[in-house]
């Protein structure tokens, strides 16, 4: 146990092992999660809050995390992102194309590219370039339905190659006969 609260996801920062990412449930309906982060290696009393900015949000009750160097990646019914290790601001909204869903699934196999995994399965690579830099979601397509992603990761020596895991896929259609 590294914090009191009701549990959410955690993050290591491979780059900076002793920097390390938690987060906790405070409150339903206005993306309740807050973030903590220590640079200590997560010692009990080594945290501090640098909060997603609380925006009505929906998200699963424990919203996945990721962290890659400097950057942070949260989901709700958009990514989150922050370019300053978590600091509180300034967190980044990068809006996901309709319709409406939830990032359940995250994944940063680069500095300048974020994974996500959606509940309707659909699966983005969230892209940085430009000068102010721009966070873009680009579909690489969607998994049969119905198909709730619930982990997603690049293959380290091919980043062309991404795994996913679903739940709520049999792969068998009942409409055809065996």
């Amino acid at each position: 146990m590294i914090a009191g609260s009701d549990g959410g996801d955690c993050a290591v920062d491979e780059e900076s092992p002793t920097r390390c990412y938690h987060t906790y449930f405070v409150l339903s309906g206005l993306f309740g999660q807050h973030v903590e982060r220590s640079d200590t290696g997560g010692g009990w009393g080594s945290w501090q809050l640098v909060n997603v900015p609380n925006v009505p949000a929906a998200s699963l009750f424990y919203p996945p995390l990721e962290a890659r160097g400097k950057l942070v990646a949260q989901g709700a019914d958009d990514l989150f992102i922050s370019e300053r290790g978590a600091d509180p601001v300034p967190w980044i909204r990068v809006p996901l194309p309709a319709p409406a869903d939830l990032v359940t699934a995250l994944d940063i196999p680069a500095p300048d590219r974020v994974l996500v995994g959606t509940q309707l399965g659909r699966i983005f690579s969230v892209t940085r370039a430009g000068t102010p830099p721009v966070w873009t979601p680009n579909a690489l397509g969607a998994l049969p339905a119905p198909a709730h992603v619930t982990d997603v990761l690049t293959d380290p020596g091919d980043p062309r190659r991404i795994w996913a895991t679903l739940v709520g896929f049999t792969g068998i259609d009942p409409t055809v006969p065996p």
